[in-house]
């Protein structure tokens, strides 16, 4: 009797050992199919996550250069602009140069003949040397308003450095003439 509870003993441990190993192939079965699973999802993970990064790539590529697309749109409106700006600004100076320079020759004009008539003034009374030194000044002037439209600005001021460095005499005395002239006419006034 023994033999035989024996031998159903050692069959039922022979069973659980088959069972324990089966368990154990089972085990280690669900184990790699989870692996493989769990590797199949992550490598899906990987394709969704490069998937959007590409579509984020895209689109930032994509807006900026819509960025870059207005900002060079507001460049050229404001060149644009700036451009209407300056003409309108240059148009309004060209206006209000041309209407100085009217006024400049007519200047010119009246100090030329103020310069005439102190000459003459001059000459009456006996000065004829001072009045023959001063008279170029009144030439010169008077060829100066006639050419007063004809010459840019800043040529003015380099004719009359040029015109005093060649004649320094005849400067001071048109500017002498000049003060007494004005001068008479201050009087005058009161």
């Amino acid at each position: 009797m023994m033999s035989t509870h024996q031998s159903a003993s050692e069959k039922a441990a022979e069973a659980a050992r088959t069972k324990a190993q089966e368990a154990r192939e089972k085990g280690q079965q669900a184990a790699g199919q989870a692996q493989d699973k769990a590797g199949e999802m992550a490598g899906q993970a990987r394709e969704k996550v490069e998937q959007a990064a590409g579509q984020a790539r895209e689109k930032a590529g994509q807006m900026g250069s819509e960025a870059r697309d207005f900002v060079e749109e507001l460049g050229d409106r404001a060149t644009a602009y700036a451009s209407e700006a300056i003409g309108g600004a240059r148009s309004a100076v060209d206006d209000e140069l041309g209407h100085e320079q009217e006024r400049a020759e007519g200047f010119l004009h009246a100090l030329s003949d103020a310069i005439d008539a102190g000459c003459e003034s001059l000459r009456d009374d006996g000065y004829r040397g001072t009045a023959g030194l001063i008279r170029p000044a009144s030439r010169v002037l008077r060829s100066l308003a006639n050419d007063v439209n004809r010459v840019n600005p800043q040529d003015y001021t380099r004719y009359a450095e040029n015109f005093v460095r060649d004649n320094p005499m005849i400067a001071m005395g048109a500017l002498a003439v000049a003060g007494f002239a004005f001068a008479a006419l201050l009087q005058r006034s009161r």
